[in-house]
């Protein structure tokens, strides 16, 4: 990834992502998008509204504790299903429960920490990490990777060196790259780090803190768009790998057909960002909203991919 005096930088690495993603596509002979069906469903997000994450709907003090909250989350969210056998996390709140990503966000909420305080979070024990996560009923995928994931970031904030977040100011690019530089948002793809500035700008409007620098982000490739696209007709996969998500058969991580179903998202949302003159980042939150009405109608045939990844 691209530095400049061993400093990240963050426009140079999104275009690094979005070549990625296009050789990747431009040299498959194997799948193909239709068009056909993507300017069908080019007309159908025309319907959809942008969905803003379950992250900034919570309790949280002020915009520092909300800042601090959307790193330690985007430093420690994989997947919520376990690969080897699509069981799903699970969080019980009083007579609720709750699954997933809402089931993990709600999990750290309940932990009762103040999350712009370092020192508070590093004092959580093992002990009290699995009373947390509910670990003694629940099946949560790369727990332990989790954990270790938040105490690092806590480690690196205790140390002062995650620069370019205020409570009146966020610069972007100085983020960026002391973010990367914790090795813990590391990806071909930069999902993770990259729905982490997506959040953080929304929470910075919310509380009405500058928030200065950037570069357009792209599509954040994982597991639910190449479902979506796939389901549409936009993706047209060949058969051997329908076969195999079909039998719920596990990818490994950077495989050809991971990097390659990541990679057409990319490029399918950019191809529609072009198409309805809006940003990438957009596409992506309106893909998704569009998936979470696929889910609730039960209109998935084809399963999402199982990826053993820490990731997305």
């Amino acid at each position: 990834m691209s530095q400049s005096n061993g400093r990240y930088l963050l426009r140079d690495a999104l275009y690094e992502v979005r070549e990625y993603a296009k050789r990747l596509v431009d040299d498959d002979t194997c799948w193909q998008i239709d068009e056909h069906c993507l300017l069908r469903f080019q007309g159908e997000l025309l319907s959809e509204e942008p969905v803003r994450s379950k992250v900034l709907y919570n309790d949280l003090k002020d915009a520092s504790e909300q800042f601090a909250f959307i790193l330690y989350y985007a430093s420690s969210t994989f997947s919520y299903v376990q690969p080897a056998d699509g069981s799903e996390y699970s969080y019980r709140l009083n007579e609720e429960v709750l699954y997933r990503t809402n089931a993990y966000v709600t999990a750290l909420l309940e932990a009762k920490v103040r999350w712009d305080d370092p020192r508070a979070v590093l004092q959580l024990s093992d002990t009290k990490w699995r009373e947390v996560l509910q670990l003694d009923t629940s099946n949560l995928y790369l727990a332990d990777q989790r954990i270790d994931a938040i105490r690092k970031l806590a480690s690196t904030f205790s140390q002062g060196l995650i620069k370019g977040l205020g409570d009146t100011r966020i610069d972007v690019d100085v983020l960026f790259s002391c973010l990367m530089r914790t090795g813990l948002f590391e990806d071909r793809f930069l999902k993770r780090i990259q729905m982490a500035l997506a959040f953080l700008e929304d929470a910075a409007h919310m509380y009405g803190v500058e928030y200065v620098g950037g570069a357009p982000l792209t599509a954040m490739a994982d597991y639910r768009l190449p479902q979506v696209f796939i389901n549409t007709g936009v993706l047209c996969i060949d058969e051997g790998l329908k076969s195999r998500l079909m039998k719920g058969s596990v990818m490994l991580k950077n495989s050809s057909e991971e990097l390659l179903l990541r990679a057409y998202s990319i490029e399918i949302c950019r191809r529609l960002s072009v198409a309805l003159h809006t940003t990438e980042a957009k596409i992506d939150s309106l893909v998704w909203g569009y998936s979470q009405q696929m889910l609730a109608h039960k209109m998935f045939k084809i399963p999402a991919p199982r990826v053993l990844t820490d990731c997305y």
